[in-house]
Parts: structure tokens; C-alpha cells; sequence
């Protein structure tokens, strides 16, 4: 009998040590951020190259200093990164108080900084670059056409119109919170969205271990959901306003859900939610890539991986679930996800969708895989988020 359970107890303590080994390469793989995470430079060339019309808008940016960016010290401690675009009513307001305005060292609320470390914002970099004009690049969508010979002066007039009255609207901040190991810079294309089309201030954040923010570890947008509510305080304090939209992509989609179930900060008085392509949980899209890429099964290796996620982060994979916090959120939501992602399943945003209580709206691309939604439908995409936003 011995000689018969040595054997046996040798063959599965070497299962054991061969699925503890494995549990570790999976959570390292998954949850560690890229090595070039701080390349901004690299960053910059392919969102360019992808979207290209962003560039010009970019450049503008930079000419007139309102691409800034902030750090922050987070309540865990660390220092984490954003990018903030001012408003353009903010920038009209600037330019007529001030004659020299100095870009290094304002907020767009006119606030001076603190050189404490522990303060909400920080200097701002601001560069310029190129004196660009953005308004070549902005695209239209549902505008009739006249056969009148004023049409063009027309469409003038509505413009002007339209933008006194974002200007006379009270302040609205776009939180735009971008993909795993990607950067705020990756996500630019949507602040234009807001930045352009609804007149809005906006906060562009590096998540947590993320582009230049401090972090060791990728928190899959379940820890990087108290990032994103503490980034919301910054933003009212930054910007004098209490009125926001939460816009994510992939895991960022994830994150935004995640912060839609959890009680707001006090200085949040209005709030919409945008998710493109966001996971119903982190164990449900680990499931998938694990039988997608490995043909693997679940068992044993996700259950040991979520248990050693807990033992030394703090949280498991099925607690991270955006499925059950859209189930507490009464805010209004925008879900999107194309009908051909293989990469965060598609048949995840019909789950999402019932669980979310009204108000909400469900928009489902056709033939669009990962993330592409924006790409494949760019003007109906822009239609479709403005419209929620002003609804």
C-alpha cells in the first residue's frame, strides 16, 4: 500500500506545484502593465495613425496650451497622472481676463496651485507644437442639407447657435477612461466627442499602473474604480463643475461600470455612463481567453488563480463584476459593443443590458469586432453619444 500511495501523493504534489506555477504566469501575464507604458511619444504616433482627423485637433491644443496635464496623490498613496482639456468656453473667458495668460501655471478655473504634495492638482505641462486649426477636422452628422442658396451661412448660424449655448449651459466634464495597458493618450479620439461636440470640460486619466500613473499591478477596472471616483472629485474641484458623463472603452468600459454601482462623491450632482465593449466580469472574460487562446477549461487553474488574486491584491475575479454593479445603477447609460468581438465576447452586452434598470439604451454595431465600433460607425457614433448626453 506504501509503495503504491508514494507514487500517487508524488504525481499530484506535481500537479499541484504545476497548477500553482501556471496560477502565477496567468495572473502575472494578465495583470501586468506593459513595459512601455510611459512612451508617450510612441503613443501619440499611433493614435495618429489610426485617427488621423484627431491630429489637427492635437496641434490646436497644444498651440493655444489647453492639453494640460495634472498629478494627483491618490488616497492608497500613490501619485497618478491625467491629462485635462479646459472647456472652450473656458479658454474665451481666459483669453479676455488675461493678456498673458501662462499656461504652466493655471487651471482652467483660474485656481493657483499648491505645492503641497498631497494637493488635488498639480503644475500643468502644456507644449505647443503646432498652431494647427481643429475645425477642419470636426464631423458632422444629421445635419440637413438646403437647397437654398444660404445653406452654408446657415449652417454658420446654427454653429453659433449651438455653441452659446453649450457656453450658457452650466459646466460638464467628460471623464474618457481608455483599455488595458493603454494610455489616456489612446482614448483622445472620444474626448474630442465631448471636447468638440458638447462643449465640455474633460479629464483624461492614466489608470492605475497605467501610462505615467504609479502602480505595479493591473486591477482589471475593479480597483481602478475608486481611482476613477477620487479622479471625479479632482475634476469638480479643477473644473467648478457637478455635471459628468463617465465614458470607457474595454476595460475602461469595465471600469466605468464598476464606478456606476458605487455611491458617488458629494460633488457629483448629474451623471451619465457610457460602456463600449465592457466585460460582464473578469472571471467570465479569463474563461474566455482561457478557452479561446489555450483550449482550457476552467478548472483548476482559474479557480487557484482567483484564489491567489485574492491572497495577495485583495479581490478575486468573480467579485470584479461590472454585471452586478450595472444592477445598482440608476443613472442613465449608453451600452455599445459590436456583434462580431471575439475578444470581449459579444453576447456579454446582452446580460449587461437586462441587468442595467432604466433609464438606458443598447446599440449593437454590426460586423464590428474589439473596439471598433468608433471606427466603423464614427459619425453615427458621435450622433448617437451626443444625443444621449443632451437628452
Amino acid at each position: 500500500m506504501k509503495r503504491l500511495l508514494i507514487p500517487i501523493l508524488s504525481v499530484a504534489g506535481l500537479a499541484l506545484a504545476g497548477t500553482v506555477g501556471s496560477s502565477y504566469y496567468l495572473l502575472d501575464y494578465a495583470l501586468k502593465p506593459d513595459e512601455a507604458r510611459a512612451d508617450t511619444a510612441t503613443r501619440y504616433s499611433l493614435l495618429f495613425a489610426e485617427y488621423p482627423e484627431v491630429k489637427p485637433w492635437v496641434d490646436s491644443l497644444r498651440a493655444e496650451d489647453a492639453l494640460r496635464d495634472t498629478f494627483v496623490v491618490m488616497p492608497s498613496g500613490e501619485r497618478h497622472h491625467a491629462f485635462y482639456i479646459p472647456a472652450p468656453r473656458r479658454k474665451a473667458s481666459a483669453a479676455t481676463t488675461d493678456n498673458q495668460p501662462s499656461a504652466s501655471s493655471e487651471k482652467p478655473s483660474g485656481e493657483a496651485t499648491s505645492n503641497q504634495p498631497s494637493a488635488s492638482i498639480e503644475k500643468p505641462s502644456g507644449e505647443a507644437i503646432s498652431n494647427q486649426p481643429s475645425a477642419s477636422i470636426e464631423k458632422q452628422s444629421g445635419e440637413a442639407i438646403s437647397n437654398q442658396p444660404s445653406a452654408s451661412s446657415e449652417k454658420q448660424t446654427k454653429r453659433r447657435n449651438e455653441d452659446e449655448l453649450r457656453n450658457n449651459s452650466e459646466p460638464r466634464v467628460a471623464v474618457c477612461i481608455h483599455g488595458w495597458r493603454q494610455q489616456a493618450i489612446s482614448i483622445l479620439h472620444i474626448a474630442r466627442i465631448y471636447h468638440q461636440q458638447l462643449g465640455c470640460d474633460v479629464l483624461l486619466p492614466d489608470l492605475h499602473a497605467h501610462g505615467l500613473s504609479e502602480g505595479e499591478t493591473i486591477g482589471m477596472g475593479w480597483k481602478e474604480r475608486e481611482d476613477v471616483l477620487h479622479w471625479m472629485k479632482v475634476a469638480a474641484e479643477l473644473f467648478d463643475a457637478h455635471d459628468f458623463i463617465v465614458h470607457g472603452i474595454s476595460m475602461g468600459a469595465a471600469t466605468t461600470m464598476n464606478v456606476a454601482g458605487e455611491p458617488l462623491p458629494d460633488e457629483v450632482k448629474k451623471i451619465r455612463f457610457v460602456e463600449d465593449c465592457g466585460y460582464t466580469s473578469v472571471w467570465d472574460e479569463f474563461r474566455h481567453e482561457l478557452k479561446a487562446d489555450f483550449g482550457m477549461s476552467p478548472f483548476p487553474l482559474l479557480y487557484t488563480s482567483s484564489w491567489l488574486c485574492w491572497l495577495r491584491y485583495g479581490w478575486s475575479f468573480s467579485q470584479a463584476a461590472p454585471l452586478d454593479q450595472v444592477a445598482k445603477c440608476p443613472y442613465p447609460m449608453l451600452l455599445i459593443h459590436g456583434d462580431n468581438d471575439t475578444f470581449v465576447p459579444s453576447w456579454m452586452i446582452h446580460p449587461l443590458y437586462e441587468a442595467k434598470p432604466q433609464p438606458k439604451k443598447l446599440w449593437i454595431t454590426a460586423g464590428s469586432e474589439h473596439d471598433r465600433s468608433y471606427n466603423d460607425y464614427t459619425e453615427e457614433y458621435v450622433r448617437r453619444v451626443v444625443e444621449f448626453v443632451e437628452k
